[in-house]
């Protein structure tokens, strides 16, 4: 017994079916997350280490590299690079995709622990983070006071609305930034430690051993058991002061003889401004796989509670938060999902001309959607803007299952008078079989989509599941529910006749069928100009391809613009800092208030995870502009780039370089990267800096900079061997008391009220500030110019390192109308014209990836159409037939590249998807009329008689799923509101490809089943 037989006669228990799945739909909608984009890892864990007071150099040597051969034995890995810098060394393991990055990450974390005596002792644990879009915070918030002072405000933020914060559902992590700390410092008087003969080791060593409370054992007195404890902490500044350090002339000389002991605070090292105040700011990171979206809820919450609290001495705000783009382009979604079922009962209405046919097609919509949630939620797959936009695509295809079932019934009550259940029985059985394998080809051009390389297969995966569940799920309810419900309407048919304006479109419909089949008529005597005309479009088509600009991912305006802000090396923090104040300024005056939701930076020394942002010198500086939401400015997030950047241009010391970490990882990092392989910093730099200017000069490329442009000031001191042997002193014992004594050192600790803050030991300010104060400085009893000479020079600020070879990258964005397709050929150009010095370069970023993606989404095409071939051929039972039917795939290629360029949209990895939609999409109409020539050709007409029906018959079916789809594709293809821009050139894709492919299928198709038909005969014959 068929489906739609089973389904007419029982149901009741079809009726309960569907009620049950429905309930199961609901269900899996509220298993379902909220979020921007897919739950997805970047394939990347990065190790950050510590080492206080190193320089570049000393950390490539002591961290980097004994990091890099140990994350080198862990299997999968496919790229080490590393970036030294002053005091931080950060190791980026990038693996291949589908690599388990949870074993990974453990593979990882056991590697680093065998090679932990390969660092210095003084390096503090390596920090392992999985590199995923939940690394960058959700939320970011400001905290400012007109009433704390500095320390105040950070230790209230410390204790109390962290704690807050970091107890939210869903929250994993909150980190502040900004303000003063409380430190404990113990300035050392040179003068006076001379006086008394005490080194600074000496000092060191004496509070270094006053740290914890020391255990003594247990006691058992009176039958009871007591814990001894012996409380060594310090909890006072007289303690401190009376610690004796050594003895001189036979008396104790005690800490308050050669130091002022304070109670203040750690070096201003970063300076935070939000919309003109000084603030703290506190990320918050979501836990792996929390709702986004809920977690960003929860927060707000949690930030009322804050100020009911603490509004009367704090002033809090939200400077950035993830959830209102997610909101934004989901509400976005969901209307464009509404108004593409709106235009699709509309087609129907204008076809069928009924309220309740179209109704019952109508209704197959929001039932396939709702079906599809539990699916996704089984596949762990949430709402956000690659599955949604899945949704809004598919709208239109839904119904196309349901339209040709509908038809088919209609056709069979009104032309050959069947009842009410027997047309919806053998109606829907007679093209059961075509709708069946129209859909298993759309199905099956999403399979390769999966295996594309990189990011975009990562991303889409979502969007394969999203359309190929709501597809088979239409098809279920194209072959149960429609058959069930029009064999309970015994009016069907009889609607159209009834009313002027559904005659009117009767009419009009059957004008087109007989104007359609005499034109057909008369083409089939032309079959080789026509079958010749078609390819020549495809040709030409090709030929406009090329004038296409392309790109990897079309740039999304997530309303973030973020700038690095670099001043002449050694440029001190006041200096800085105040240069930013004046940016910010000016851009607050330029930029139109109604765009501009929040200004802030950060200027100088960026601590923690914030360093892998930018910012690690006192001369750099983060600049972030948050903009109001898309729809609500008039001004693009690219037009404000713009006008920020020539407002840059105005300060003679301030050079700058585009920053968007997220959506650099999203896109395969900056659009423009070369890196070149040497030995020699030198050498490297020299490449770097001339062709930094190179590709500068090349039309469309911004902010073109080295990584070994910037450079440091760095007094390196050189002991002499003569006077170490005289005195026998070791040049680690005086390299341990030049770092005490400049640097500084944390070598005790301070109880105060359960909390504990650092004791800093270091010199007087004074002794810091100049090459002469240095030198007089008194290390183990003698100036430091005693001991040996100081040699400046100018070091590189950050070494990079990839596959542990010494590399200097050379990395730009771009701006402009040009789009990184049409700027990759200069690239190259220029690149391959340079000379390198016989060094290896690799040109990677954006270009790179885009190649890589593109040569798999053109395999993955070829792929589909060979799939699809084959599902044809399982359906037919023969190889011909499935033949002539893929020469649709050329002609809806060719409609799609006309409306790009058309439209303006530049080729892109989404545009490339929409191609290889078109594969499944655009056969099922050449299905349709091949299946029901064959079966008028079994039934006794000639090939030509069984064409021209085939094609008369079909064509309202056809013109109605191609219009549906089409229409209610405009929404999507208008890629209005925030996230738009995504999934816009798929739909444009589809809508070109979908309408000229479905023109010429209507003439083209019959053309080649005559052409081709000789073969069949003489096949026939043959057997």
């Amino acid at each position: 017994m068929r489906l739609p037989e089973i389904a007419v006669r029982r149901k009741t228990t079809f009726l309960m079916v569907f009620i049950l799945m429905a309930g199961l739909g609901g269900y899996g909608f509220s298993l379902l997350g909220l979020d921007f984009f897919p739950e997805m890892s970047l394939n990347r864990i990065m190790v950050l280490t510590v080492l206080p007071g190193a320089g570049p150099e000393e950390i490539e040597t002591l961290v980097s590299e004994p990091i890099e051969e140990a994350a080198a034995l862990v299997g999968g890995v496919e790229h080490i690079e590393s970036q030294s810098s002053a005091s931080l060394s950060l190791v980026n393991a990038e693996f291949g995709w589908g690599t388990d990055l949870d074993q990974a990450e453990i593979d990882l974390r056991n590697a680093l622990t065998r090679a932990k005596g390969d660092l210095p002792d003084d390096a503090e644990e390596p920090v392992v983070i999985p590199m995923d879009p939940s690394v960058s915070p959700v939320i970011v918030v400001s905290v400012g006071s007109t009433v704390l002072d500095d320390i105040e405000l950070r230790r209230l933020v410390d204790d109390d609305i962290n704690p807050m914060l970091t107890r939210i559902e869903g929250v994993a992590s909150v980190v502040a930034y900004g303000g003063l700390e409380r430190q404990i410092n113990v300035t050392a008087e040179p003068a006076l430690m001379e006086r008394h003969g005490i080194s600074i080791s000496q000092i060191a060593g004496a509070l270094s051993v006053v740290r914890n409370n020391i255990p003594a054992g247990d006691m058992d007195a009176g039958g009871m058991n007591f814990v001894l404890n012996v409380e060594t902490a310090f909890h006072s500044l007289t303690e401190i002061e009376s610690i004796v350090v050594g003895y001189h002339d036979g008396l104790p000389v005690q800490v308050g003889d050669v130091c002022t002991v304070t109670d203040g605070t750690e070096e201003l090292v970063e300076t935070i401004m939000v919309d003109g105040e000084r603030s703290i700011l506190i990320m918050v990171l979501k836990q792996s796989g929390a709702n986004t979206a809920q977690v960003c809820n929860n927060v707000h919450e949690g930030l009322l509670e804050v100020n009911e609290q603490y509004g009367s001495v704090v002033n809090s705000g939200v400077v950035y938060d993830q959830s209102r783009i997610i909101r934004s382009s989901v509400t976005n979604l969901g209307k464009t999902g509404a108004q593409a079922v709106i235009i699709a009962v509309i087609v129907l209405l204008f076809f069928l001309g009924s309220w309740k046919t179209s109704g019952t097609v109508g209704l197959s919509i929001p039932l396939s959607v709702l079906l599809t949630f539990p699916v996704m939620a089984i596949f762990n797959v949430n709402l956000n803007m690659v599955s949604l936009a899945g949704l809004a695509l598919s709208i239109g295809m839904l119904v196309d299952n349901s339209i040709v079932v509908l038809e088919n019934i209609f056709r069979h009550r009104t032309a050959l008078g069947a009842s009410p259940e027997k047309a919806s029985v053998e109606g829907a059985s007679e093209v059961g079989m075509a709708v069946s394998a129209s859909t298993m080809t759309t199905l099956a051009v999403f399979i390769p989509i999966m295996f594309v390389p990189g990011v975009t297969g990562r991303l889409f995966r979502d969007l394969s599941l999203t359309i190929s569940s709501t597809l088979l799920v239409s098809l279920f309810v194209a072959l149960t529910l429609i058959p069930l419900m029009t064999s309970r309407m015994h009016e069907i048919g009889a609607r159209r006749k009834k009313g002027r304006t559904a005659l009117a479109i009767d009419n009009f419909l059957n004008r087109v069928d007989s104007r359609y089949a005499n034109r057909l008529a008369r083409v089939l005597t032309r079959k080789k100009t026509v079958i010749g005309g078609a390819a020549l479009l495809f040709l030409i088509s090709l030929l406009v391809l090329k004038t296409i600009p392309s790109e990897f991912i079309p740039q999304l305006d997530n309303g973030m613009v973020q700038f690095v802000i670099y001043r002449s090396p050694g440029t001190e923090l006041d200096s800085t800092d105040s240069t930013m104040v004046e940016v910010a300024a000016e851009i607050a005056e330029t930029l139109p208030p109604e765009v501009v939701d929040h200004i802030y930076f950060t200027a100088g020394e960026s601590q923690g995870v914030m360093a892998m942002a930018g910012g690690s010198g006192t001369n750099e500086a983060n600049l972030m502009v948050r903009l109001v939401p898309a729809y609500d400015r008039d001004l693009s997030k690219q037009e404000i780039e713009e006008i920020i950047r020539n407002i840059l241009a105005g300060y003679p010391d301030v050079e700058y370089s585009r920053n968007d970490p997220l959506t650099a990882a999203l896109q395969g990092g900056d659009p423009v990267v070369v890196n070149v392989y040497g030995n020699d910093i030198e050498t490297l730099s020299t490449i770097g800096e001339e062709l930094a200017a190179e590709l500068s000069a090349i039309d469309g490329v911004e902010d073109a900079r080295s990584s070994l442009n910037d450079r440091i000031s760095q007094y390196s001191f050189v002991p002499s061997c003569d006077v170490l042997s005289l005195r026998a002193a070791s040049p680690y014992l005086l390299g341990m008391e030049t770092n005490i004594a400049l640097m500084g050192s944390d070598i005790s600790v301070y109880r105060e009220n359960s909390e504990e803050y650092d004791v800093n030991l270091r010199y007087p300010e004074e002794y810091r500030n100049s090459l002469a104060d240095l030198n007089a400085t008194v290390v183990n009893g003698m100036p430091l110019e005693a001991w040996g000479t100081f040699k400046e020079e100018l070091i590189p600020k950050d070494i990079i390192r990839r596959d542990q070879n010494r590399v200097v990258t050379i990395s730009g964005s771009i701006s402009g109308t040009r789009t990184i397709g049409e700027i990759a050929p200069d690239v190259e150009r220029v690149v391959s014209q340079f000379d390198m010095n016989g060094y290896r370069y690799e040109i990677e970023g954006q270009i790179s990836d885009q190649a890589e993606t593109f040569q798999g989404l053109f395999i993955a095409l070829i792929v589909s159409a060979v799939l699809v071939y084959m599902v044809m051929a399982s359906q037919f039972e023969s190889l011909l037939e499935p033949f002539i039917i893929i020469f649709t795939v050329p002609l809806a290629v060719s409609g799609a590249i006309f409306m790009l360029a058309l439209t303006g949209t530049s080729f892109s990895a989404l545009s490339f998807i929409g191609l290889i939609m078109l594969v499944g999409i655009i056969v099922n109409n050449g299905i349709v009329m091949v299946d029901y020539a064959n079966q008028l050709m079994d039934q006794g007409k000639n090939r030509i008689e069984a064409i021209v029906e085939a094609g008369r018959t079909r064509l309202r079916p056809i013109l109605m799923t191609a219009a549906t789809t089409v229409l209610a594709m405009v929404p999507v293809a208008i890629g209005a509101g925030e996230g738009g821009q995504l999934y816009a050139p798929m739909g444009r894709a589809v809508i070109g490809g979908l309408s000229v492919g479905t023109f010429l299928t209507l003439f083209v198709v019959p053309a080649l089943y005559l052409v081709f038909g000789r073969f069949r005969k003489a096949q026939e014959v043959a057997e």
